[in-house]
């Protein structure tokens, strides 16, 4: 398939092609070498239009769902179905996503409008990007703009839920409670 080399986003991809049995339905194929480890990754895929460097890119965030699920987990306590039925596993599903994504909102708001924001996670983010871009360019190859430039982290801290259970137990009012968490989040970057 014709894709643009010159798309910095196409960074790593090495083929797209379209294979499939000669009377069978077609499939996508994009090759693609991590520009960091060097190592070759396939994706097979039905989806046609987007470029094949997205691809790449959009399996790689698969991880970040990954850590979604570990946090839901391991830091909201939600280790076991509430029900057995389909509708009851389904509701529980549709509550913990609205709570991640209530949880996501209330982290803009609080960088947003009081400034406060993870700052070790962005750090270790930071760190850990410097560190592929050397590697990659060590090995003569060109950082992927899409993986170096992408910044949402995967994963709350923990003082932010401890934070957050005490304020909603408690029913705290939003100054009060900035003001419990700016100091935490201080101490927790030290």
């Amino acid at each position: 398939m014709p894709w643009d080399r010159d798309d910095k986003r196409n960074i790593g991809v090495l083929a797209d092609e379209l294979v499939g049995p000669s009377n069978g339905y077609m499939m996508r194929r994009v090759t693609y070498e991590d520009p960091v480890t060097g190592k070759i990754y396939r994706f097979l895929l039905n989806e046609l239009t987007i470029p094949p460097g997205l691809v790449a890119f959009l399996y790689k965030l698969r991880w970040d769902v990954e850590k979604v699920f570990d946090e839901i987990k391991n830091r909201s306590f939600e280790r076991k179905a509430w029900a057995g039925n389909e509708p009851a596993k389904c509701q529980q599903a549709m509550f913990i996503t609205l709570a991640h994504n209530l949880m996501r909102m209330l982290e803009i708001k609080l960088d947003h409008d009081e400034g406060i924001t993870d700052q070790m996670a962005v750090a270790k983010r930071r760190t850990r990007i410097n560190e592929e871009v050397t590697q990659t360019k060590e090995a003569g190859r060109i950082p992927n703009p899409l993986v170096t430039t992408w910044c949402r982290a995967t994963q709350r801290c923990c003082q932010f839920f401890r934070w957050l259970r005490h304020c909603l137990a408690d029913s705290t009012p939003w100054t009060e409670a900035v003001a419990l968490l700016r100091p935490l989040m201080a101490r927790y970057i030290q």
